[in-house]
């Protein structure tokens, strides 16, 4: 009895002990799991930290580069203005320039500057007469009520008016010019080229590649309705945007649009030209 009690007893200690012994390593491996959380855990703070450094980091240069564009557009844009005031200082010294006919390829000059004087002249008259019309007490809001076309028939008939009240003076004689026939796709690119000379992102170079993106016929637009088409705001990766804004002023001005924003994906040049024709005749 005394040996069995002793075994027993001998029993009971080794099962203590294995228990014992279950429990710690069940405790060190809840420890070693807790510290394996705990580590990753940090991982994934100071990697999310990191990323939102990098996002900063990101949209802080984004920032700057639209910064740095936006006052190179303002830069562009002050010296085109620039440019445009001096040439209209030329056209009050120069004289009348013989006009261009463009439908039928007849031109009196071999310049497409000629035909800019001659339109700037027009605007510096209608310009006058703007003021005129506000001095004899006329109302903006009136005049804000006249369509496109009916402001510039009255801004003619003001014109005309101011110039019969002046005391006429004998023209000088012009040497006669010597007309002569030249290449109408070659005169209408010129005259492309020379309104959206000082526009970003705009090359024209022929009558197909050059409108794709609408930037060229929104820079036409925009140099002789500045205030219809906020040429800042467009980009040349948003043709959509573009060609809205180009017939928006076209809409407003009067212009018959012959094509949309999906005749320009393959555009056909003859189709193109005849389409800047009469943005051409109309204006000039």
């Amino acid at each position: 009895k005394a040996a069995e009690e002793r075994e027993r007893k001998a029993a009971n200690e080794r099962e203590r002990k294995a228990s014992e012994e279950r429990e710690r390593k069940a405790a060190e491996e809840r420890e070693r799991k807790a510290a394996e959380e705990r580590e990753r855990k940090d991982t994934e703070k100071r990697e999310r930290k990191a990323t939102e450094e990098r996002e900063m980091k990101a949209v802080k240069e984004r920032e700057r580069k639209t910064a740095e564009e936006r006052e190179r557009k303002a830069t562009k844009e002050r010296e085109r203005k620039a440019a445009e005031e001096r040439e209209r200082n030329a056209g009050k010294e120069s004289v009348d320039k013989p006009k261009t006919d463009v439908s039928s390829g007849i031109e009196e000059t071999d310049s497409v500057a000629l035909d800019e004087d001659s339109y700037e002249a027009r605007r510096l008259s209608r310009k006058r007469a703007r003021e005129a019309k506000k001095k004899e007490g006329n109302s903006k809001s009136d005049d804000n009520k006249l369509t496109y076309m009916e402001k510039r028939e009255l801004e003619k008939k003001q014109a005309t008016a101011n110039q019969a009240s002046q005391p006429s003076q004998p023209k000088p004689k012009q040497p006669p010019t010597k007309r002569q026939t030249s290449n109408p796709t070659k005169q209408m690119l010129d005259w492309a080229k020379h309104k959206t000379r000082y526009y970003d992102h705009v090359n024209i170079v022929d009558f197909t590649t050059s409108w794709k993106n609408g930037i060229g016929l929104a820079a036409i637009m925009h140099a002789y309705m500045p205030e219809s088409v906020s040429f800042n705001e467009l980009s040349p990766d948003d043709p959509k945007g573009n060609f809205d804004a180009a017939f928006a002023a076209m809409n407003e001005a009067g212009i018959p649009i012959m094509m949309d924003a999906e005749d320009f994906v393959n555009p056909d040049a003859k189709s193109v030209m005849t389409f800047l024709v009469t943005i051409y005749q109309y204006f000039n």
